[in-house]
């Protein structure tokens, strides 16, 4: 994921829409003969081109932001970005996940993802299962300039799902029912069972990661996990109480959607007012829900 696709995007965006303003122009001015001729295959192929050049930009953008934005990280203060940068240059594993979320945001340090993501592989190579994490998501499919390598990203889920992160488990779960050749629906019951023991650990702890996650597994009812959404909603409630935005608009829309409990847009709205007022606008505006619930639990969103 480079340059390349920004600037093709960019190129085609704008060529099109040229094209497709003149010819609009031209439409106006001429004979009803002369349109077959001139304006309209003008017209059609910067429509053609525009359309291209936008999808080109949001897939790009949308990798991007994925990798980037696996999870919702709270930012140290800026007096400690100092010294997260000294000791990851010192070879802390965690220090260097943390630079790689620094650079990802732009908070003390220039935004520059190629930057975030050299500091994500040499957290990788030190351990961190976070940084692991997301390097299975680059060679499976989110790309930062990586080829595709299921065998890598199977590499670095174990990884991270051998240290107990259970997006990890998921996510190998997901690769066994449907990416790996020949599928092991054997494994993919496994890792999904050893995932949702950790997630299910950590709810009852009170992490409201966890308690939001597993809210969300009730919600699916995968290989044979009960679906409740009862249960979902007192996980996502518990989470939603702790200040977690990503519960509050899950509960929005168990509420807008009507799962499990009555439609009531009232209800909806008044989730997904508090989930921006945790998080703030740009939380909630540039991204849809789905956008975030796909970052967050990748593995367990599909279509």
């Amino acid at each position: 994921m480079g340059k390349e696709n920004l600037i093709k995007g960019i190129i085609l965006t704008v060529i099109g829409v040229s094209l497709a303003w003149e010819s609009i122009g031209y439409l106006i001015g001429i004979r009803v003969s002369d349109i077959a001729i001139v304006a309209v295959p003008f017209l059609a192929g910067g429509v053609v081109l525009a359309g291209l050049g936008g999808k080109i930009l949001i897939e790009d953008l949308w990798a991007r932001w994925c990798f980037k934005n696996p999870i919702f990280v709270d930012l140290p203060p800026l007096s400690e970005v100092e010294d997260i940068l000294r000791r990851a240059k010192a070879g802390d594993a965690e220090a260097q996940y943390m630079m790689s979320t620094l650079h990802s945001a732009g908070h003390g340090v220039v935004k520059d993802a190629q930057e975030a993501f050299r500091w994500t592989q040499l957290a990788a190579n030190g351990g961190d299962k976070m940084a692991q994490f997301l390097m299975g998501n680059a060679y499976r499919e989110l790309g930062n300039g990586l080829p595709i390598d299921l065998n890598q990203a199977l590499e670095w889920y174990h990884k991270a799902a051998d240290q107990g992160y259970a997006l990890a488990c998921l996510s190998l779960s997901g690769m066994y029912e449907q990416e790996c050749v020949p599928k092991d629906l054997a494994k993919a019951k496994a890792w999904y069972d050893k995932g949702v023991a950790i997630v299910k650990k950590d709810a009852e702890a009170g992490d409201r990661d966890g308690q939001n996650l597993y809210g969300l597994l009730y919600k699916l009812g995968m290989f044979g996990h009960p679906q409740d959404y009862e249960k979902a909603k007192e996980w996502y409630s518990k989470a939603a109480n702790q200040g977690d935005a990503m519960a509050m608009l899950n509960l929005g829309y168990m509420y807008r959607l009507g799962e499990g409990v009555p439609k009531d847009e009232k209800q909806a709205i008044e989730w997904f007012s508090k989930a921006v007022k945790v998080e703030g606008k740009q939380f909630f505006s540039q991204f849809d829900f789905w956008t975030h619930l796909k970052i967050r639990f990748p593995q367990l969103v599909r279509g």
